[in-house]
């Protein structure tokens, strides 16, 4: 037992000593073979592997040695050299001991050459192996899965619009899931929520088909192209028109409508419309939610507002860009309750707010209101005697990039909307007049937006819901912000959470927010003063204050 132990603590020591001292490249001979055949374009043949070659039988001998108790011989009195690096030394200077050292020679080039074939062989087996069990794992896996779960995968995978990067929905979706399996077929043609989507190269009749037992389910997109060549215009109005034509049957299923549209490239399908008179009247009783976005709009097309009389008496939910909405009835206005509108291009030159105002005062139901004026495309000035009073808004958001914050104030203070309790506004303060036009962003919640209702007896501040602000600055955060802030708190009695975001910063602060500050908001504003130079470098770009921590 000793001079076993002896003997592999000797052969561990050497193991350990070659290791440190060499180190061999196993695969040296397999790269420089690839870039052989691949210079000389020969392609590449999986290596072979001799299941008992001559220089292979160390190996045997070996695992032998290893899987059996029964055998008594020791692998180092088969390869003595392979276990004393000193063997060499002790051998006979004689033709015996030449004879030993010529077979011990060839011994170890016949395990050199066996292991770079049996680490080749391995590699590739594992590559095989893997790219096999990753093809039939998911072929085992799906049949333990129930019809239910397999039901709510397929409907995550045919989902319009990917949550994560936005991509456009592809249609071909549901019918590759179908294409899949007898059993994936079966499945997916039980779903009719699964066959709801429609674009414009969608095969409408066996959409319409395979979801006609659910009723009115079916959301309907037409995207905008990114780009398209002079010569291919004509087909695209043509597809748009057709489109429009195939889905006319349908319009009793539709839920949603998405319309991507340019007027100045696709001019041709707004002259078409003015002749339709069966697509200008169509009805959508069970559309939900309608979005229109105009991109191109510098035309003096007279047609652009094709969907006027189309009656949709269940719209709720109205997205418009570069568009606004007119509609024949007063009445599909008087019923949104989420209205979102976007103007970030010129049409025939700026927008005016006597329109944007006369759209506004016909919401009478929204609660849901989401604004964003680009101040480079509606006129420099508020000229507007027009006041708004929206009292069911319960959220409000309003943008305003590049706009003078005069004509933003003005057109704030114009429009009431007394009873919400979350507004996220976001203004943009010119660089060179920053500091004092700052002092007065308190102004944005007084006179129109914070005065008395209205037809209101006893003292009703138009402030009194309002709970959570959020103010989104285009400029970099300085310390007077500070004073300003706390200014505009003072005409927000309530309010529990206020955050303040500064967009385009390179510097300093970036975000802050202040949370269970009511009533204490001047006191958390004065510590946020006092930290200015010790707390809010580029180390700190965004913390939040709580209130519980602060004395009131």
């Amino acid at each position: 037992m000793s001079s076993d132990s002896e003997s592999d603590s000797s052969t561990d020591s050497y193991h350990s000593s070659a290791r440190k001292k060499f180190k061999y490249d196993w695969d040296s001979v397999a790269r420089k073979t690839a870039q052989r055949q691949l210079e000389h374009g020969v392609k590449k043949i999986p290596p072979k592997f001799v299941a008992e070659p001559t220089t292979l039988a160390w190996l045997q001998k070996f695992a032998t040695k290893r899987t059996s108790d029964r055998v008594e011989i020791r692998i180092e009195d088969i390869f003595p050299w392979l276990s004393n690096p000193d063997w060499d030394s002790l051998v006979d200077l004689e033709d015996a001991g030449v004879k030993q050292v010529k077979q011990a020679l060839r011994q170890a080039e016949d395990m050199e050459s066996s292991l770079d074939t049996f680490l080749s062989c391995v590699k590739d087996r594992l590559g095989r192996l893997r790219r096999t069990l990753k093809d039939i794992a998911i072929k085992s896996y799906f049949p333990l899965l129930s019809d239910d779960v397999l039901a709510m995968i397929f409907e995550f995978a045919a989902m319009p619009l990917s949550q994560a990067t936005g991509d456009v929905y592809d249609n071909k979706t549901p019918s590759n899931i179908a294409r899949v399996s007898r059993r994936f077929r079966a499945v997916a043609l039980k779903l009719p929520r699964l066959w709801r989507y429609i674009d414009i190269t969608s095969d409408v009749k066996a959409i319409s088909t395979r979801s006609s037992v659910a009723g009115p389910i079916l959301e309907v997109f037409v995207r905008s192209t990114k780009s398209i060549e002079e010569n291919e215009r004509e087909e695209r109005n043509l597809e748009l028109y057709s489109f429009l034509g195939r889905i006319a049957p349908l319009s009793s299923r539709i839920t949603f409508l998405r319309l991507d549209l340019s007027p100045a490239t696709e001019e041709k399908f707004f002259k078409k419309l003015q002749n339709a008179k069966k697509l200008a009247s169509l009805s959508f009783p069970f559309l939900h939610e309608l979005e229109l976005n105009y991109t191109k709009v510098q035309t003096d097309l007279r047609n652009i507002h094709f969907y006027r009389g189309w009656k949709i008496p269940s719209l709720k939910v109205m997205k418009a860009r570069n568009v606004i909405p007119e509609f024949r009835s007063e009445s599909v206005l008087e019923e949104i309750t989420d209205f979102h509108l976007t103007l970030d291009e010129e049409r025939r030159g700026a927008w005016k707010f006597e329109g944007i105002m006369k759209l506004l005062s016909s919401l009478s139901s929204v609660k849901l209101l989401d604004l964003f004026l680009h101040g480079e495309v509606v006129s420099k000035r508020f000229n507007c005697n027009e006041q708004v009073s929206l009292p069911t808004v319960e959220r409000l958001k309003t943008a305003f990039p590049e706009m003078l914050i005069d004509t933003a104030q003005s057109f704030c203070q114009r429009l009431e909307t007394p009873f919400k309790m979350h507004w996220i506004l976001e203004i943009h303060i010119e660089e060179e007049m920053s500091s004092w036009y700052s002092s007065r962003i308190d102004q944005f919640f007084t006179a129109g937006s914070f005065k008395y209702l209205r037809g209101y007896n006893g003292y009703n501040m138009l402030s009194s819901r309002l709970k959570e602000m959020d103010i989104i600055f285009r400029n970099d955060f300085v310390k007077d912000d500070c004073d300003t802030l706390t200014a505009v708190s003072q005409e927000i009695p309530n309010l529990e959470r206020l955050t303040v975001t500064y967009e385009t910063v390179t510097k300093q602060l970036r975000r802050f927010e202040l949370k269970d500050c009511k009533g204490k908001v001047e006191r958390m504003m004065e510590g946020l003063k006092e930290g200015f130079e010790e707390r809010l470098g580029v180390e700190n770009p965004h913390f939040v204050i709580e209130g519980s921590e602060v004395e009131a």
